[in-house]
């Protein structure tokens, strides 16, 4: 994990610089993986060229309010936003495929997520602890793959009208039966 590598400690660097810096020194990026995140201002757009959140890159950034990704991100890696507290808004790209386990544990106001079409899998509790979340929309025309997404029964995930009964027939989202709701 970056955040541990060499005993590095994060709280002395104040930007990054060089190849791997993104343009305002926020983010540390390698082979289109961003490995880490600098806290600084509640909202961030990522830059677009990252293909890849990293493991645990936004982890505990508890002033971060709101995240735009790029069009060109198709994977959140492991606890990528684990523990950002004050996380609100997150906006997710079309071309996302996968987004792994634990990657919003604990986003404790993040209270909506829209999934696009393209999503193939979503990994084991990729949202445990989100304590606000009441909406999650997903518009993938084949019901990702899951395991437990970590929800409470307060959450409603809308699915497009026609989508709705592939869904509730899927193994994957039988034990979200009650909380599919069909949208337009």
């Amino acid at each position: 994990h970056f955040k541990n590598l060499d005993g590095l400690d994060r709280k002395n660097i104040v930007a990054y610089t060089g190849k791997n810096a993104s343009t305002d020194g926020r983010c540390f990026i390698v082979d289109g993986v961003l490995m880490d995140y600098l806290e600084g201002a509640p909202t961030y757009d990522i830059p677009e060229g990252v293909t890849t959140i990293g493991i645990q890159a936004f982890k505990g950034c508890h002033t971060l309010t709101s995240v735009t990704l790029p069009s060109s991100v198709s994977l959140i890696e492991e606890e990528a936003f684990m523990g950002c507290v004050k996380l609100t808004t997150i906006s997710l790209p079309e071309n996302l495929t996968h987004i792994k386990t634990h990657a919003f544990s604990n986003c404790f106001k993040l209270s909506e997520i829209i999934i696009g079409s393209n999503i193939a899998e979503i990994g084991t509790e990729a949202l445990v602890g989100c304590i606000s979340l009441t909406s999650i929309r997903c518009n993938a025309n084949t019901p990702p793959a899951i395991d437990d997404l970590g929800i409470t029964e307060n959450t409603t995930i809308y699915i497009p009208h026609e989508l709705v009964k592939l869904y509730n027939k899927s193994s994957n989202w039988a034990k979200y039966k009650k909380q599919i709701k069909s949208v337009k």
